[in-house]
């Protein structure tokens, strides 16, 4: 009855705005077509809240928490920057007129988030009944920037969030072992638990021309993605060099933080073309990246020494973009990436290209762990993965056929395991742009699925698609169907992560902006994983972001 309850309470929701929709739609060709496009969704900066993102078949990156599945961009669109990830990009203001300087003028820019959400599974326990639980939750983020606290060249900025068990349980109603929506806020003693992801002020050319400094909760985004609350130091002399160092205690969003640890680093980037005339200074540029880390866990110390070196290449005119990136833990190789993009906008034509293998085994005692989840999952065990796809577009990008491979192959058939795959994936991906100028983007994907798992060998032929709608500039409506091979569930109560498998995804969506700045969102979608694990999920998110 509570399935059938919330399946009734998102026809309703979504039969009613798809209505005024329409309304909506009809009224936007008459008026309200200047209104500002606020852009972006609210994201994570290094996994501090895990929330549903959007997800790739197969789901071998347990990284990534899943999310619903929104209709693909255009292939040469990049995707809405994430309000998580750093303080809106602005640009600076034109100084303060003669006469003015020292005229406090402050300009408060951000955005208010707010996502209610109901999750529903039904499953078989242990004692083979059928089973249901329910979840609820609401989250809060809030994102400011205070521009030009003196003459342009102080500023602060701050992003909290505050997530609610709405429902009042962290557990199995049943007492089973595994409570299907638990998540790492289920780790913490209270119903209600608040983050800082950071807030800091930010100093431009204040002491020194070309120095810039950042001192409270720091986000270093440059390499590894890090957060201290400490000092940030930025100083770039001239435009073929900037130097950036950090120092202060490592933040931990994932579990509590300890006061004894420290981490200290630095960035060097060097553009060599910058000093030779008639050549763009960006061609080349050179980034090395130091890390030092200690922890004190249990009375006995931790300290990592990391090193990287990345090399970014522009070739042919900017045609080709090319990225070499090496790293070293510890005194000893960690992991090599190469990738690379072409583009022939006369033609419309992209290839890309990615290449990474991690050698080595990552033990879950490192204090630089490749993600929060790794204290559960244990080690890494080495692997190489390539990445290969095409597009062309065809009638002035009104139409697109994308074809693409993606493969992981283990060092070793004995690494086989959870969340550790040998597989190999083939695809092919049509779309249509504004089909027939109806204002419809429709994408179809096919795609060849071979993979391994610890008994046999798979073999899985399966099609997606994602349908757009846009009723006007403030109504978009969207429904989606996808494939995961793999899909990682989330934290339980014994601290153990579970890995589903053939799982199949149904998605809708709904954007509405009633106003300037406002957009509020409606989300529902059905999930079915098979394999040993048979679930079924039902999720449904109210959103409201307020731009300001």
């Amino acid at each position: 009855m509570k399935r059938r309850a919330i399946l009734f309470l998102c026809a309703v929701v979504i039969a009613s705005l798809s209505i005024g929709a329409q309304a909506l739609a009809q009224a936007g060709d008459t008026g309200k077509k200047d209104e500002a496009k606020p852009g972006g969704n609210p994201g994570d900066p290094k996994n501090p809240a895990p929330k549903e993102t959007p997800k790739e078949a197969p789901k071998t990156d347990p990284k990534a928490p899943p999310k619903d599945v929104k209709p693909a961009p255009k292939p040469e669109e990049k995707a809405a920057p994430k309000e998580t990830a750093k303080p809106a990009e602005e640009k600076k203001a034109e100084p303060a007129a003669e006469g003015e300087e020292g005229v406090f003028s402050p300009k408060l820019t951000g955005s208010l988030s707010l996502k209610y959400k109901i999750k529903y599974a039904e499953y078989t326990d242990d004692t083979g009944d059928k089973a249901e639980e329910t979840d609820q939750d609401l989250q809060m983020l809030l994102n400011l920037s205070m521009k030009n606290l003196y003459k342009n060249q102080i500023h602060f900025h701050m992003m909290g969030g505050y997530n609610i068990d709405t429902w009042g349980r962290q557990d199995s109603k049943h007492r089973a072992e595994v409570f299907e929506f638990a998540d790492v806020y289920d780790t913490y003693n209270h119903k209600a638990h608040g983050k800082l992801y950071y807030s800091y002020l930010e100093t431009d050319d204040f002491l020194l021309e070309g120095l810039d400094m950042k001192f409270g909760r720091v986000g270093i985004e440059k390499g590894e993605s890090i957060h201290i609350d400490g000092l940030a130091v930025s100083y770039e002399p001239e435009k073929a060099l900037v130097v950036t160092a950090f120092a202060g205690l490592p933040v931990y969003f994932w579990k509590h933080h300890m006061v004894d640890n420290f981490t200290a680093g630095f960035y060097i980037e060097f553009l060599p073309f910058h000093l030779v005339e008639d050549v763009p200074g960006d061609t080349t540029k050179l980034t090395l990246e130091y890390i030092y880390v200690s922890e004190d866990q249990n009375d006995a110390g931790i300290e990592d020494n990391f090193f990287s070196v990345v090399l970014d290449q522009k070739l042919f005119h900017r045609t080709v973009d090319l990225q070499a990136r090496a790293s070293v833990l510890n005194g000893e190789f960690r992991d090599f990436k190469i990738r690379g993009t072409l583009r022939d906008p006369e033609n419309d034509i992209r290839l890309r290209l990615m290449f990474f293998t991690l050698p080595v085994k990552l033990e879950e005692e490192l204090s630089i762990d490749m993600s929060p989840f790794m204290d559960v999952m244990g080690r890494y065990n080495p692997y190489n993965e390539f990445k290969l796809d095409i597009f062309k577009g065809f009638v002035d990008g009104k139409f697109g056929i994308e074809l693409g491979y993606h493969g992981r192959m283990l060092k070793k058939e004995r690494y086989e395991g959870k969340f550790n795959h040998d597989f190999d994936r083939l695809y092919a991906t049509g779309s249509a742009y504004d089909f027939l100028e109806s204002h419809l983007d429709i994408s179809v994907t096919v795609e060849y699925v071979q993979s391994m798992t610890p008994d046999d060998e798979d073999k899985i032929l399966t099609m997606g698609f994602d349908l757009g709608y846009k009723f006007s500039d403030e109504v978009k409506f969207g429904i989606g169907m996808h494939y995961h091979r793999w899909e990682m569930a989330y934290l339980s109560t014994q601290d153990t992560v579970e890995e589903l498998e053939n799982v199949r995804l149904f998605s809708l969506f709904i954007d509405v902006k009633p106003v300037q700045g406002l957009k509020i969102g409606l989300n529902y979608s059905f999930e079915t994983v098979g394999g040993d694990l048979k679930r079924e999920y039902d999720r449904f998110m109210l959103s409201a972001t307020y731009s300001f």
